[in-house]
């Protein structure tokens, strides 16, 4: 399909319902109205947004007892999570076939630290979720770097964690307590609140423990044994000041230990021809606070707003060690990689609405500034286990080494966006001005590895500005068009990378210091449809891309040293395009219908090879069957078509066949305080892949069957009111 896209609407995915324990009401009339942050960074009613928002509640969370971040998407074609390998597990989203920190995700409006990975044994993920904790999630598609910033060129995902008035309700205490099971990583999970309000004041302790094994791959008997322990916790205080204005404070906490044996790689390739034996240690961490006060204001300037400000400190440790037997002489290895981001940042969004000249205006402006310290490093040592002798040379590498300088990022900006009604039509300009500024900071370790490598600083600013029009055709009818322009500046890891493996395997990585900002133009159309029986959100999508930033390219060997090179690299021209659907409709007073797909096709404009991070067409179709207020059962179909659009002019690439599965969950509520939920997920138990996790993966490569998705298996959940 060779069209200049505007291509896309990805339907508004609405998975609803009822408090922590009662499920979704009866009646179409009594339908709540939805109000989201992302389309505005400020509430917005979800028929007033323009563009493509899924929502994501909390009983939906529940009803299909999501424990993980691709339990979370189960049901959202056209988006889905990464997964590195077994050890790993899931790193990143990907919204219309992009990913790479090009997708912002955000708990309670704050950005959590860049994903990064260099080789196997080394990856630092997004994947912070206490699914317990959520009280929402809101995915905004597409390019939304006038309101988020350059690393929402693809998208957002929106965590929005529980306030204490929604344990509360009437109430001034209340405690829950939640136990839930997952067949397929064997899944344990412990969850535990407790909130209480005195006057003003409100609060609430969240925590949660998880305790998993070996994710269950389907059409395999291949097992690498693995042990993650996982807790957190969730602390926030609310104190509402004379006149309705609110101080929040938030803390948060995350710990995640993994102890592996991702075996199934010995002897395969360059890499692990000689290995006989292999364990991982790895451990996470996260602590974040952020101090929020949200306010009406006064009149005139400003009618409402709030202040954000935080701080948070992301670490990620990992330990390999490894044997090689079947050198000589033997050896044994030990490996560690650290990664550390620290963040702090201030937020502020306002709020004005005023008359001029007959036109009513609703302005929404403010400014952001985050400043980020990143700090990389690879140590390890090799031990003969012939004579005892220690080097801290490991395979042509003499350790400590930094695959990229310490580095600061500062990024600054102010935006500025209007809705303006004119009758039936509201035009919503929209604009961006932001600052990224890289500095990086060369120290001894960095310059001992790579003496003639240019350390780079980058400074770039850009506007990014915004063009939406909603035109309301007749009472709940909606056509929508937005043009967006997106902008990414050269990421660290990019910009500076250095990697030498030229012993044995004559493979480097160098840095771009030429590498440009990477710039989207993109076009939406949508028509939104919601009646008393039937809503639907049809929209075509598509963006052009100049200077899209590819990742660690092969640039081919080396004509004066035979080395096998790698860099990023800026594709001149790509573009992104497609069409998605979604449609809810009640069959019957106690039927319910959710329906959703999405087409993508992604293209390097340069070569004609198609994008290699693009999902192919997915659909899910849901059946809702509440028979009365206490039960509630859901049939559900997901599919993907094959994957068969494949850039594998480097090497030959898996290519995962198609699927269809068929999953069954019942709830459960015998009184007001409990709630069961239990789910038979891949009934057929059919073997097969998410895209997202093994896309670039060779053929032959055994980790291929490791990543497929868990055959059948059941799950769990018990959630009680104290």
């Amino acid at each position: 399909m060779n069209v200049i896209a505007p291509a896309l609407i990805g339907g508004t995915l609405l998975l609803s319902g009822g408090g922590p324990q009662a499920f979704a009401s009866d009646g179409a009339d009594e339908r709540i109205e939805e109000i989201l942050v992302v389309g505005a960074r400020l509430p917005r009613p979800v028929q007033d947004v323009v563009g493509t928002v899924d929502v994501i509640t909390r009983d939906a969370l529940i009803e299909q007892i999501a424990v993980g971040a691709e339990d979370v998407v189960r049901y959202v074609p056209g988006v889905s999570v990464a997964r590195a390998d077994s050890r790993f597990g899931a790193t990143e989203f990907t919204i219309r076939g992009l990913s790479g920190n090009r997708v912002t995700t955000l708990i309670d409006g704050v950005p959590v630290a860049d994903q990064f990975d260099v080789g196997a044994f080394a990856n630092a993920g997004q994947d912070y979720l206490i699914a317990d904790a959520v009280s929402r999630i809101e995915i905004l598609r597409g390019p939304a770097s006038t309101l988020f910033g350059s690393d929402a060129l693809g998208g957002v995902v929106a965590v929005v964690t529980r306030d204490p008035d929604e344990y509360l309700g009437a109430e001034s205490l209340a405690a829950t307590a939640a136990a839930a099971y997952s067949g397929a990583d064997q899944a344990r999970v412990m969850n535990g609140s407790i909130a209480g309000r005195s006057g003003a004041l409100a609060g609430v302790l969240h925590a949660s423990y998880l305790a998993a094994e070996q994710r269950d791959a389907s059409g395999t008997s291949l097992e690498e044994p693995l042990d993650r322990d996982r807790g957190a916790a969730v602390l926030k205080l609310a104190y509402t000041l004379p006149g309705g204005n609110a101080l929040r404070l938030k803390g948060e906490t995350f710990d995640e230990q993994v102890s592996s044996r991702p075996e199934a790689v010995l002897g395969f390739g360059r890499q692990f021809r000689n290995t006989t034996f292999l364990a991982g240690d790895d451990r996470r961490t996260r602590r974040a606070l952020q101090l929020e006060f949200a306010f009406a204001g006064p009149g005139g300037w400003v009618d409402a707003g709030r202040v954000i400000g935080y701080g948070q400190r992301s670490r990620t440790d990992q330990r390999t060690d490894e044997r090689r037997d079947l050198l000589e002489p033997p050896v044994a290895i030990e490996r560690r990689f650290n990664y550390r981001v620290d963040d702090v940042g201030l937020l502020l969004d306002l709020e004005s609405g005023f008359d001029l000249a007959g036109v009513s205006h609703r302005l929404g402006w403010g400014a952001s500034v985050r400043r980020s310290t990143v700090e990389e490093l690879r140590d390890g040592l090799e031990r003969n286990l012939d004579t005892g002798a220690v080097s801290s040379v490991l395979l042509g590498e003499t350790l400590p080494v930094r695959d990229f300088p310490n580095s600061k990022v500062l990024e600054a900006a102010v935006y500025l966006h209007d809705e303006v009604s004119l009758g039936p039509v509201t035009v919503i300009p929209g604009v961006r001005l932001e600052h990224y500024r890289l500095d990086a900071d060369v120290d001894a370790v960095f310059r001992e590895d790579f003496p003639t490598t240019p350390a780079v600083d980058v400074s770039e600013s850009a506007l990014a500005p915004r063009l939406g029009l909603q035109w309301r055709l007749a009472p709940g009818v909606d056509l929508f068009a937005q043009y967006a322009h997106g902008f990414r500046a050269p990421p660290f890891e990019d910009v500076n990378i250095g990697l030498d493996f030229s012993v044995p395997f004559n493979v480097r990585a160098i840095a771009n210091p030429d590498l440009r900002s990477e710039t989207s133009d993109g076009l939406e159309l949508g028509l939104k449809y919601r009646g008393d029986a039937i809503g639907f959100t049809a929209t075509l999508f598509g963006a052009d891309y100049d200077d899209f930033i590819e990742s660690k390219a092969s640039l081919g060997f080396d004509p004066a040293s035979g080395a096998l090179l790698f860099q990023s690299r800026n594709i001149e021209r790509a573009r992104i395009y497609g069409a998605e659907l979604s449609v809810v409709a009640r069959l019957t007073p106690s039927l319910d219908l959710q329906a959703a797909a999405s087409w993508t096709r992604g293209e390097n404009r340069v070569t004609d090879e198609p994008l290699n991070t693009v999902d192919p067409p997915s659909l899910m179709t849901r059946l809702i069957w509440q028979p009365t207020a206490r039960w509630q059962g859901t049939l559900a179909l997901r599919a993907a078509a094959a994957q068969n659009r494949v850039d594998d002019s480097a090497a030959t690439l898996f290519e995962p066949d198609g699927y269809a599965l068929l999953d069954v969950t019942v709830g459960y509520a015998p009184n007001d305080r409990v709630r069961v939920n239990l789910g038979v997920f891949n009934v057929a138990d059919q073997t097969y892949w998410h895209w997202a996790s093994v896309r670039g993966r060779p053929e032959g490569d055994p980790l291929v069957d490791l990543l497929a998705g868990p055959g059948r298996y059941g799950a769990l959940s018990l959630r009680v009111d104290l």
